[in-house]
């Protein structure tokens, strides 16, 4: 399972919802959790986007798995640094 997976999870399951829009989520990891810059969070979107895990292109963003069924620890945070920007590897499974 993918650090990025468990980061839009937990974001997911902190808020509680299926849908967000785009702006609450950058908010969500910028502010609220503190675990990115703001203009690192904006980043975490479009590489969810690439890897399949948000659908493209929407202001609502519905999560392409179940949220609560990613394990993610209470005091859960990303590593340092997750890598935000696309780069030429496979996609994972």
């Amino acid at each position: 399972m993918s650090d990025l997976l468990r980061t839009i999870a937990f974001a997911y399951q902190r808020k509680g919802a299926r849908t967000m829009p785009r702006m609450e989520l950058h908010m969500l990891l910028s502010m609220d959790l503190r675990w990115f810059a703001p203009a690192d969070a904006k980043n975490v979107v479009p590489r969810a986007i690439q890897r399949g895990l948000l659908p493209p292109a929407q202001a609502h963003l519905k999560i392409a798995c179940d949220a609560p069924a990613v394990p993610a620890p209470p005091a859960s945070r990303p590593p340092a640094p997750l890598p935000l920007h696309a780069r030429a590897t496979p996609p994972l499974p």
